[in-house]
C-alpha cells in the first residue's frame, strides 16, 4: 500500500489524477498550502484513504464501483445547484453513492449545502447499498445548509440500509428536511448478527422536520441508541403534529435507547413507533425535552405538543425525563453531583446537557473528564458519575 500527495509541487497535481493512478489500499494525501482547485468533484471506484492536510475544498465526491471500503477526513465540500453529475436527478450532494459499499468513514469535514437551491442535497446521499452499510462512521463534521423562502440543503445525511453505524459530534445547522436521515426503504437486510446504530453528541439546530430521523429499519437483530444529542429550534419551516424531533419511524428491531438528548423548541420531543422484538427493550431516560407550537399548524389541525410520543413508547420505558411545555427549559445544578462523560469534553463551558432528565452545566458539574471532576469536588459533592455509572461517593468534609 503505498502514499500519493497531490499538489502543485507533487507528483499529482488534481485530486482525480491520483484517484485514477492509486491501487486498492492506497492513501492519498492533498496538500492544502499547494492545492488552490476548488470546483473538482471526483469519482472513487477502489478502496482508498483520502486525506487533506490544510484547507482544500471541493465540490464533491461520486463513490462508483462494488464492495470497497473508504476514508474521507479534513475536506471542505461546497454543493452547487448547477452541479448534475452526481448520479441522482435533482441532486447535489456532496458526496454521493453511485455503488455498494462495506466500510465508510467521513471525518473532519465540512459540507456547505446553501447554495444547492430547490434540490434534493446532503452532505452525503448514500441510497444503493443493497447489502447494508457494514461500520458507517461519520464523525466530527460540520453541515450549514439555509432555510429562508429559498430555503437550500436537507441535511448532513441520508443513508439507506444502514447496519454498524457511528454518527457521532456533528454540528448541524440550517436545514431543510430532516438532519440526520438514516433508512432500509423497505429493503430487508440480508446480513447475520446483531447490528448497532450509534448517534451520540451531535449538535443540531435549525431544521424543518426532524433532527434525528430513523425509519424502516427492519432488521430484528440491531438496536439503535441515541445519547447526548442537543436540538434546538425544530420545524421552523413546518409544523407536523407528529414529526418528533428524534424520532424513530416504523421498525422491527431489538432495542430502542434514547438517553440524555436535550430539545428545545420543538412538537414533539421523541417519537417512538418502533416495534421491538421478543426479548428486546425500549429505554427512552435523562432526556430534556422543552416543547412548544411555534408556528400555526395546518388549517383545520389543533395545535398539539408533546415532550414524548408513539405507540412504541411502552408503560415504564419513559419515566426519567423533563418536559416542559410551552417554554425552555430550566438549568438545575443537580446538588451533590459530578458527572462525566468524554462526550462533553468537546463541549464549550457552559454549553447545557441532559443528565437524569434534568439539565446541567458543562463545567459547573458535567466535565469531560475524570481528573477534571476532582478538580471540582466540593464539601457538597456526594458522588462522581462516569457515563452514568456512580463510581466513587465523595465524603462530605
Amino acid at each position: 500500500m503505498a502514499t500519493l500527495y497531490v499538489g502543485s509541487e507533487q507528483t499529482y497535481k488534481t485530486l482525480a489524477e491520483a484517484v485514477a493512478a492509486a491501487s486498492a489500499g492506497d492513501t492519498v494525501i492533498v496538500k492544502g498550502s499547494e492545492y488552490s482547485l476548488t470546483d473538482e468533484r471526483v469519482r472513487v471506484d477502489k478502496s482508498l484513504t483520502l486525506k487533506a492536510e490544510g484547507d482544500v475544498t471541493l465540490r464533491g465526491l461520486n463513490i462508483g464501483g462494488a464492495n470497497f471500503d473508504l476514508v474521507v477526513d479534513g475536506f471542505n465540500f461546497v454543493a452547487d445547484e448547477k452541479d448534475t453529475n452526481t448520479g441522482y436527478a435533482d441532486n447535489a450532494s456532496c458526496i454521493s453513492q453511485v455503488g455498494t459499499l462495506r466500510n465508510v468513514t467521513v471525518q473532519n469535514c465540512s459540507f456547505d449545502i446553501s447554495n444547492a437551491g430547490h434540490t434534493r442535497t446532503y452532505g452525503m446521499y448514500l441510497s444503493l447499498g443493497v447489502w447494508g452499510f457494514e461500520n458507517l462512521v461519520v464523525v466530527n463534521n460540520t453541515c450549514e445548509g439555509m432555510l429562508d423562502e429559498g430555503w437550500s440543503g436537507y441535511g448532513l445525511i441520508y443513508a439507506a440500509n444502514v447496519n454498524n453505524a457511528n454518527i457521532s459530534g456533528n454540528t448541524i445547522t440550517d436545514v431543510a428536511a430532516n438532519a440526520i436521515q438514516l433508512s432500509l426503504t423497505g429493503k430487508e437486510y440480508h446480513g447475520t448478527g446483531e447490528q448497532t446504530v450509534v448517534i451520540n453528541g451531535n449538535n443540531i439546530s435549525n431544521v424543518s422536520s426532524s433532527a434525528i430521523y430513523c425509519a424502516d429499519l427492519h432488521n430484528s437483530n440491531m438496536t439503535v441508541e441515541i445519547s447526548k444529542n442537543i436540538v434546538s429550534d425544530v420545524l421552523v419551516d413546518g409544523c407536523g403534529i407528529y414529526t418528533g424531533a428524534i424520532r424513530i419511524g416504523a421498525s422491527t428491531i431489538s432495542g430502542v435507547e434514547i438517553t440524555d438528548n436535550i430539545v428545545e423548541g420543538a412538537l414533539v420531543g421523541i417519537y417512538n413507533a418502533a416495534l421491538i422484538k421478543e426479548g428486546g427493550s425500549v429505554e427512552i431516560s435523562g432526556n430534556a425535552l422543552a416543547v412548544s407550537q411555534t408556528f400555526p399548524a395546518e388549517e383545520g389541525v389543533t395545535p398539539e405538543f408533546s415532550g414524548l410520543r408513539g405507540d412504541g413508547i411502552p408503560a415504564g420505558a419513559a419515566e426519567l425525563n423533563m418536559v416542559v411545555e410551552g417554554t425552555t427549559l430550566p438549568v438545575s445544578d443537580l446538588a451533590g453531583a459530578l458527572y462525566v462523560d468524554p462526550v462533553w469534553a468537546n463541549l464549550e463551558a457552559g454549553a447545557k446537557v441532559a443528565v437524569d432528565g434534568k439539565v446541567a452545566v458543562v463545567g459547573t458539574n458535567v466535565f469531560g473528564s475524570f481528573v477534571d471532576a476532582l478538580k471540582n469536588v466540593t464539601a457538597d459533592t456526594s458522588k462522581i458519575a462516569v457515563s452514568g455509572n456512580v463510581t466513587e461517593d465523595i465524603p462530605a468534609e
